[in-house]
């Protein structure tokens, strides 16, 4: 009897044990690809600003989406959801789409691609607007080309209140505004910023001078709209 039973038990454990490492190797998929998606993840920054005090808001959609993470070249299985942080250029990192706060946020690195909302983001070197020097940044791609592409810089800038100091004087409260930049890089060089105006275009351009003017003489561009810049961009590319 007491044969019986240890063999019994010894059956048991034996499933249990299988069990266990079938799960996890369903849970886990690919070891590599989850210590892949744990090293993806860092501590947000925290900041001195009392959003609760401030008119607008550090992000452009508050909601987070459903993402899709390349990192170094591969897919990760696993689910996440993004939402981009302008004020701070950070990719904050969520379980739902709800969620209204997070500790965690997106590892930046250059070799991490990321794909919500509609738009990719890429992690890119680009010079400032005085050509000083050179940061790192998040960029939306909009035309992705051997020869010229078009980047997104969309930021959240702070701005102290100020109080009126006589009647004639406006006061303003505590806010972020919208900052809205265009980058391009010609063959992959470090991004550029690029005035969205008709003299930024030919300056950008200027090596392309007779293309670029000629199709902003018989055609529209809306220099504010997304879409406008980005078929000029694929005019030139088309063109040369």
């Amino acid at each position: 009897m007491i044969k019986k039973m240890f063999f019994v038990f010894t059956i048991l454990s034996l499933n249990f044990l299988m069990a266990q490492e079938t799960i996890s190797g369903t849970a886990l998929n690919d070891s590599r690809t989850m210590d892949a998606f744990r090293k993806l993840r860092n501590r947000i920054s925290k900041s001195n600003i009392n959003n609760s005090n401030i008119k607008g808001s550090p992000y452009f959609e508050e909601t987070f989406a459903i993402a899709e993470v390349d990192y170094f070249g591969e897919t990760l299985k696993d689910k996440t959801y993004l939402r981009y942080n302008a004020f701070s250029d950070e990719l904050e990192m969520g379980t739902f789409p709800d969620q209204k706060t997070t500790e965690e946020i997106l590892l930046k690195n250059n070799k991490i691609v990321t794909n919500f909302g509609g738009k990719r983001y890429e992690y890119l070197p680009y010079k400032t607007k005085e050509g000083n020097y050179t940061k790192m940044g998040y960029f939306v791609v909009l035309v992705e080309n051997k020869n010229y592409s078009l980047y997104l810089k969309r930021s959240k800038v702070f701005m102290e209140a100020t109080v009126a100091r006589t009647s004639l004087e406006r006061a303003f409260p505590a806010r972020f505004i919208d900052n809205i930049e265009y980058y391009y890089n010609y063959e992959g060089n470090t991004l550029q910023n690029i005035k969205a105006s008709k003299n930024g275009l030919i300056n950008t351009f200027k090596n392309h001078s007779d293309f670029i003017k000629t199709y902003l003489k018989t055609n529209k561009v809306r220099f504010k709209d997304d879409a406008s810049i980005v078929n000029v961009f694929n005019f030139v590319n088309g063109s040369i």
